[in-house]
C-alpha cells in the first residue's frame, strides 16, 4: 500500500513514544527492531501464494453477491447470466473494475492522511497491482489495520447492499462485479493484517508499495558493571 523511502527519520523521543512521522531505508527506528520484512516483488513464493488466496476468496465473493440475486429471483428468471452485452455495457462494466480499483486505493489514502501522513498513489507494474502510498510514514499496530481492512470494510458492505435495489441488467451486474473484484483485491490487505496481528499493539508498521515492514520495541541493554577484582586472601 505505501512507499519505502523519504527522508531519515528523526530520533524518537522514547521507545513507548516513537515519531510516527517518517522512516527511511537507514535502519529501525530508534528503541526498535525490524521483527518482519515482506517485499512481493522479490518473493514469487508470496506471490504464487495470494493468487491461490484470491481464487480461494473468489467463491465465497461470488456467493455474497449471488444472494441478492437468488432472493430477488433474478437467477430463477434468467436475468444475470444470459445478459446481453452492448457496446454501453461493455464500457460500464469496464467502467465499474476500473473505478472499483481506484476507489479502493482512494480509501486506503483516505484513511492513511486521516492518520496524518501524505498519501500518493501509483501502479507497480511488476505486480499489475495499485497501490496508495505514504512515503516512510510510520503507522502503529492497529492504525495499520484500519488502512489495510478500510476497503473491504467499506466498499463490499456498500455494494452488497446497493446490489438488493439495484434493478437487473447492466447496473446490477456492474455493482456486483465491482463489490467482487473489491473482495478479492484485498486478499492482500488481509494477509499483511494477519502478519501485524502476529506482533503487539506497540509494534509500528512500515507500509511498502509491495509489502510491509514491522518494528517491535527493542528489550532494554543493561549495562553490565566491570567485574571488581577480589584482593588477597
Amino acid at each position: 500500500m505505501s512507499l519505502n523511502g523519504g527522508r531519515p527519520a528523526p530520533a524518537s523521543p522514547s521507545p513507548t513514544a516513537p515519531s510516527a512521522d517518517v522512516h527511511s531505508d537507514f535502519g529501525a527506528p530508534a528503541g526498535y527492531r525490524e521483527a518482519y520484512a515482506l517485499r512481493l516483488s522479490s518473493s514469487s513464493r508470496a506471490v504464487v501464494g495470494l493468487n491461490l488466496g484470491a481464487i480461494a476468496l473468489l467463491v465465497p465473493a461470488i456467493a455474497l453477491f449471488v444472494w441478492p440475486a437468488a432472493a430477488r429471483g433474478f437467477i430463477a428468471q434468467d436475468l444475470v447470466f444470459t445478459l446481453t452485452v452492448t457496446l454501453v455495457d461493455a464500457l460500464i462494466l469496464i467502467g465499474a473494475t476500473v473505478g472499483v480499483v481506484l476507489t479502493h486505493e482512494v480509501v486506503h489514502g483516505l484513511v492513511m492522511q486521516a492518520f496524518g501522513a501524505r498519501p500518493r498513489y501509483g501502479i507497480k507494474w511488476e505486480l499489475l497491482a495499485a497501490y496508495a502510498t505514504a512515503a516512510g510514514h510510520l503507522f502503529r499496530r492497529d492504525q495499520f489495520l484500519l488502512v489495510a481492512l478500510a476497503p473491504l470494510l467499506t466498499l463490499t458492505p456498500l455494494l452488497w447492499l446497493a446490489a438488493w435495489w439495484a434493478p437487473a441488467g447492466t447496473l446490477w451486474m456492474a455493482l456486483a462485479l465491482a463489490g467482487i473484484l473489491n473482495t478479492v483485491g484485498a486478499v492482500g490487505d488481509l494477509f499483511m493484517s494477519w502478519k501485524a496481528l502476529a506482533h503487539p499493539r506497540t509494534a509500528l508498521v512500515l507500509d511498502e508499495e509491495d509489502g510491509m515492514r514491522v518494528y517491535v520495541p527493542a528489550p532494554a541493554v543493561v549495562p553490565q558493571e566491570p567485574d571488581t577484582p577480589s584482593g588477597p586472601a
